[in-house]
């Protein structure tokens, strides 16, 4: 994965825990094979409360797979 070149905004917003002023980091990578993820970061300076959150970005796939499970009894539920 090179997401050397990716970049870091940094968006101003306010902490949810003590409603200081603070920054979000937000960054968008590509990952091969999978998709377009944004990555966000909040950390307060002030109470030190922290969030991290990954979101899928980009366009919606215009074909995907359906799978199908019957359920017929309790035991198709177990995992073993």
């Amino acid at each position: 994965m090179n997401n050397g070149d990716a970049a870091v905004m940094k968006l101003p917003t306010t902490c949810p825990s003590c409603g200081a002023s603070t920054d979000t980091d937000m960054c968008v990578m590509n990952v091969p094979h999978f998709k377009e993820v944004i990555i966000m970061a909040l950390t307060c300076e002030n109470c030190g409360y922290k969030s991290n959150e990954v979101k899928g970005g980009g366009e919606i796939a215009s074909h995907g797979t359906r799978i199908t499970l019957q359920i017929q009894t309790t035991r198709d539920m177990s995992r073993d």
